[in-house]
């Protein structure tokens, strides 16, 4: 998946708010011991990587015109308290293999058929996010975990959640 940006020279408060009256997102790459790139976006190709569920967990290419192309992972977004208007965007630049830390999404199969649901206990879920540590082509869409065994009272912990090899919790 591919994002654009324009590189930018300057920062500091007075240029972000130039660059927001505009109608564009400031933004840094940083990362893998080089120096932070400043660039501006759109806020419209953010905002439908976002509403796709799988922005901070997905690794993009970020084309920078007149300059590089970057692979990287949304690390921050900020947003504006009353308008939801993104201020500010953070990308972490990242390499195939270096080991990331990202949060990925649970996915609980068999709600419907798990015995402690079905005999009136209600599932209470803690986190719907979990961080696995893997390399960036073992990210996953989604953590399954099967209710189809629990039973009334049991708990679901992080360390129960099987994961393949090359994915692991990170201490």
């Amino acid at each position: 998946m591919q994002l654009n940006a324009v590189m930018r020279e300057k920062s500091g408060k007075e240029i972000s708010k130039q660059i927001r009256r505009q109608g564009m997102v400031p933004a840094v790459i940083y990362g893998i011991g080089t120096d932070p790139i400043k660039i501006t976006m759109d806020p419209l190709q953010i905002w439908k990587q976002l509403n796709s569920g799988k922005f901070y967990s997905a690794v993009y290419q970020m084309k920078i015109e007149g300059g590089s192309t970057e692979q990287i992972i949304v690390r921050d977004l900020q947003f504006h308290p009353v308008t939801d208007a993104i201020l500010h965007a953070d990308f972490y630049r990242i390499d195939d293999e270096q080991e990331i830390i990202v949060e990925i999404p649970i996915n609980l199969l068999n709600q419907d058929k798990c015995p402690g649901i079905k005999r009136g206990g209600m599932l209470n879920v803690v986190r719907y996010k979990i961080p696995v540590k893997c390399k960036p082509q073992y990210i996953p869409e989604t953590v399954d975990i099967d209710l189809l065994e629990y039973q009334l009272g049991q708990s679901i912990h992080i360390s129960d959640i099987k994961l393949p090899d090359n994915i692991s919790i990170p201490v």
